[in-house]
């Protein structure tokens, strides 16, 4: 099998793995949603899954026989694991989880579970024995046409939208670094409560109320009760607000003390470049969180 074939078996079935996730999850939420981490209309997963199982189960046929069963267990096994190292990195990468199975039954962490196993396995049977068929009839007709050079073109497009999408998803991983922080921050405070009221035998109660109203202006009442996505939203509106606050208050202290207009003017034009960037990086976070959640469903776990 020539590596061209397997390019173009990889964007058919991302393809078609696109659009039946679109369907599958619009069935589920009543609505139309758009899928998928990358801006293309392709869901890698399915394209990588489909070349390593055509690789894996035609080897696999070659050494036994060509039965439903062996297709089936080979096709499930090469699916299974690929969906959970790939959930796996996800994870470890942005800290956030693009499929949770943990509510499913026989689930592994959640990144796997036996009804995806068993769909991939049926799945897999179909593909081989079926669809594969008028795949490659295709990619023949395809080949030593100028159609060829365009897969290039559409390696190029995917490779920059692999890094654009990176970019964004990683954002999520700085919402949640300062959500810990911030989480870490209270619970060091609550045992310095705690201890002062021990030493002074005070109503631990009523200093953990007085040290939240300090709190309350210096740190987001956010909790993750609700979804992942508005908390991450409202973090990030709080640090724009903060920032503001702050540029404008290091204003009024520069007014106050600076008596040449020139120079304050020139600090003022530094601070307002510094902090524009600042708040820009900030908005931009924004924007990437509501393009990547609207497409997919993201959860998170507190360790």
């Amino acid at each position: 099998m020539k590596i061209l074939d397997l390019v173009y078996l990889f964007y058919i079935y991302s393809f078609f793995g696109y659009i039946w996730e679109v369907i599958w999850v619009s069935a589920n939420q009543r609505k139309l949603t758009n899928r998928g981490f990358l801006y293309g209309p392709i869901l890698p997963i399915y394209g990588f899954g489909a070349v390593f199982i055509t690789l894996f189960v035609n080897h696999a046929i070659s050494r036994l026989n060509s039965s439903n069963i062996v297709i089936f267990i080979s096709g499930m096994f090469i699916a299974t694991v690929l969906e959970y190292f790939t959930g796996y990195i996800i994870e470890k990468i942005f800290r956030v989880r693009y499929w949770d199975y943990t509510e499913r039954f026989m689930n592994l962490k959640g990144y796997i579970c036996l009804r995806s196993s068993l769909f991939f396995g049926v799945a897999s049977i179909i593909m081989i024995k079926y669809s594969n068929k008028h795949v490659f009839d295709i990619i023949g007709r395809l080949e030593n046409t100028n159609i060829n050079y365009l897969i290039y073109l559409f390696l190029a497009i995917t490779a920059v939208d692999v890094i654009i999408s990176i970019k964004q998803a990683y954002g999520f991983r700085y919402i949640i670094e300062y959500q810990e922080k911030v989480e870490e921050y209270v619970e060091e405070i609550k045992k310095d409560v705690k201890l002062k009221a021990l030493e002074k035998s005070m109503d631990i109660e009523k200093d953990l109320e007085e040290f939240k109203s300090e709190l309350k202006g210096r740190i987001p009442n956010v909790e993750f009760k609700k979804s992942f996505v508005e908390n991450s939203y409202k973090i990030l509106q709080d640090r724009i607000h903060r920032e503001e606050n702050l540029q404008n208050r290091l204003k009024e202290l520069l007014i106050k003390n600076v008596e040449n207009e020139k120079a304050l003017e020139q600090i003022n034009k530094r601070i307002n470049i510094a902090y524009q960037r600042r708040l820009h990086r900030i908005k931009t976070h924004q924007k990437n969180i509501e393009r990547v959640a609207k497409r997919n469903n993201i959860t998170f776990k507190q360790k």
